[in-house]
């Protein structure tokens, strides 16, 4: 026995499995485990003959009638096991890179993560025919190893393999270390490994990948296909084809379920004659090429129809030329909180030359979004796609529109802000994070300001995306009613960094500006007295009827009136409560896609001073982004031009 091993050794061992019927009741043996075994599980890399090559090792399992629910001790992340082993048996001798090993198996009603396997029939061997070198064998002869999936020897609904792979591996020199690593360790399979395999699927009721679907997931439809594959894992050669017919998926989580999918691709080997023209053809020696046709795809998402094609052509695993296409349009979309809404989607996956040969995927396209919600991803999703991007090679390039129509509305901690523009999602200037660019101009919405419960009505402002998914504002222009005064703020920065510049209408000092957005009012005829002498000022109880007025107009400024306008299709729609008893209703309609031109309509209710109403009418022009004016006739037949922040609409 070689020195620095680390041997599991198994003696001879029975394990016998009870039942019992009932507590009190008689035990009966169900299902037996003999297991036997010598290998080389650890061994130091540092010495010149490894412990691995050892040929005194074997392993030798042999099951009959066992639960498979017994077994689940052995891999605990998987549920839904059930069925019955009738028979398996396992044998393997020699050294684990040159094993001489058999397996065959019978088995019934085999449940796994939700896959009923039926039956289980066939042998499997694996033999070692020089050090890192073995051969693979799915049946004998021409006997196959089935996996039915329907009725006992119902080979309609069965996944079938036949053929043999003959694997080369290579074992890296390793380092030497201090402590003993795993004897399979620095094994890779090479480009040199051979295949002759055939494998048939037919499932009429996707069982197989309802098997590896999330929990409470839905599956239907009929998938079938027959492969085969030939070559080597440096140049392998795949032909036949896979189909699905009226698949559909739900799941809890899914608001828009797929529906009524229908694939059919294609896998073929062609003269390199035939090939589609591109340059890297001149570089390929090969005759031939495999080609991967994407005949159908189509589908509808939330009952709108999608469809794809497309062609791939390969030398070996290299890619000569790529062109898939993918169109849908007013998809409904629901992504992982990000995005709730309508989509036109156009994508198009084609390849850009390797200065090494090839092709690298690029992704483009352009995505319309007419109408949606979004939201500011979290720092948890922004952690997840960073995390994708640290330490890995980037396989795909991307670069894809993305155009934000006249209904789409971002969402973060409370404040809601209608975007318009034109955006580019891109990999970032400074790795491989996910990063856009590009300017959108921001109009109607609220921003709220946390713990004070102050509301902030949006006019306009910018937005801008900076290879980054956070934008920075710039010149973003709100105005909101304290009271009886007029607040206009100015946003500008990029989160958390936001600063907000308040003036005040009837102008404030900075101190009691704090106060009044802080408090929500000030107390009346005391506007310069320090908030600690409130209690024994005879206003006090004014200020807090202004505070609380205050505090339940701006509740009504928020998310209620937000709400409304969108279902009334209403540019704004807003509800003031001034103290004491005026209570103000304002309309506005655009006209324009833009909101270049509005009508307005607002109305003041019980006032104090005629206990009547006033109505004002008018029109709203913005020449400029930052220029918005009203001219108003009220009906008392008086005129007001109003420039926005400014004066008091």
């Amino acid at each position: 026995m070689l020195p620095g091993a680390g041997w599991l050794r198994l003696d001879p061992t029975t394990l016998e499995f009870f039942h019992k019927v009932a507590k009190t009741g008689p035990k009966r043996v169900q299902g037996t485990l003999k297991l036997e075994a010598a290998f080389v599980a650890m061994e130091n890399p540092g010495l010149k003959k490894a412990a691995s090559k050892d040929p005194d090792q074997h392993i030798k399992a042999w099951l009959q009638d066992l639960p498979v629910q017994n077994l689940a001790f052995l891999v605990p992340g998987l549920s839904k096991i059930g069925g019955t082993i009738r028979n398996l048996d396992l044998s393997s001798t020699g050294p684990l890179s040159r094993p001489r090993a058999q397996l065959s198996v019978s088995a019934q009603n085999v449940q796994i993560q939700g896959l009923n396997i039926t039956a289980a029939q066939g042998i499997a061997s694996l033999t070692g025919e020089s050090p890192g070198r073995m051969r693979l064998n799915f049946g004998e002869g021409a006997d196959e190893l089935r996996f039915l999936l329907g009725a006992e020897n119902d080979l309609t609904q069965s996944l079938r393999f036949q053929g043999q792979a003959l694997l080369d591996f290579d074992r890296v020199i390793l380092m030497k270390s201090p402590t003993l690593v795993s004897s399979l360790r620095g094994w890779a399979l090479t480009e040199r490994s051979e295949f002759d395999l055939r494998a048939q699927l037919n499932d009429s009721q996707m069982r197989l990948f309802s098997a590896i679907a999330p929990d409470q997931s839905q599956l239907s439809g009929a998938l079938t296909g027959g492969l085969q594959l030939k070559g080597t894992s440096g140049k392998p050669e795949l032909t036949g084809s896979l189909a699905l017919n009226n698949g559909s998926y739900a799941h809890p989580s899914l608001s828009t379920p797929l529906s009524g999918v229908n694939l059919l691709a294609r896998f073929e080997r062609i003269n390199v004659s035939d090939a589609e023209a591109n340059s890297n053809l001149a570089q390929i020696v090969d005759t031939t090429l495999g080609r991967v046709t994407l005949e159908k795809l189509e589908g509808n998402l939330g009952g709108q129809a999608f469809q794809g094609k497309g062609k791939a052509e390969m030398a070996g695993r290299l890619p000569t030329f790529l062109d898939f296409h993918l169109d849908g349009d007013d998809l409904p979309i629901d992504w992982d909180g990000l995005m709730e809404g309508r989509a036109n989607i156009h994508l198009n996956l084609t390849g850009i030359a390797k200065d090494t040969g090839g092709l690298k995927p690029l992704l483009t396209g352009r995505i319309d979004i007419p109408q949606a919600t979004l939201s500011m991803p979290d720092e948890e999703f922004r952690n997840r796609l960073l995390a994708l991007s640290i330490g890995r090679k980037r396989w795909l390039d991307y670069n894809i529109d993305l155009a934000l129509g006249n209904d789409v509305w971002g969402g973060y901690l409370g404040s809601t802000i209608r975007a318009t523009g034109d955006l580019k999602f891109t990999p970032s200037l400074t790795g491989n994070r996910p990063a856009v660019n590009g300017e959108l101009f921001l109009s109607r919405g609220v921003i709220r300001i946390p713990v004070y419960e102050v509301n902030f009505r949006i006019r306009q402002g910018y937005a801008y995306f900076e290879d980054d998914l956070i934008p920075r504002l710039e010149n973003l222009e709100a105005d909101s009613t304290l009271g009886t005064y007029q607040l206009t703020a100015r946003f500008d920065g990029k989160y958390p960094k936001i600063q907000a510049d308040v003036v005040a209408n009837p102008p404030l000092p900075e101190s009691d500006l704090r106060r009044l957005v802080g408090l929500g009012g000030l107390p009346v005829g005391n506007t310069s007295t320090s908030l600690s002498s409130y209690g024994a000022n005879t206003n006090a109880n004014s200020f807090l009827v202004n505070q609380g007025v205050s505090i339940l107009s701006n509740m009504l400024t928020g998310a209620l009136s937000q709400g409304l306008g969108r279902l009334l299709f209403a540019s704004e729609v807003s509800f003031d409560i001034l103290p004491t008893s005026e209570y103000v209703v304002r309309l506005a309609k655009s006209l324009t896609e833009n909101d270049d031109f509005l009508l307005t309509f607002a109305q003041v209710i019980g006032t104090t001073r005629f206990n009547t109403t006033l109505s004002q009418y008018g029109f709203e022009w913005r020449f400029q982004p930052n220029l918005l004016t009203r001219i108003t006739l009220d009906n008392y037949g008086q005129a007001k031009l109003w420039f926005q922040g400014v004066l008091r609409f």
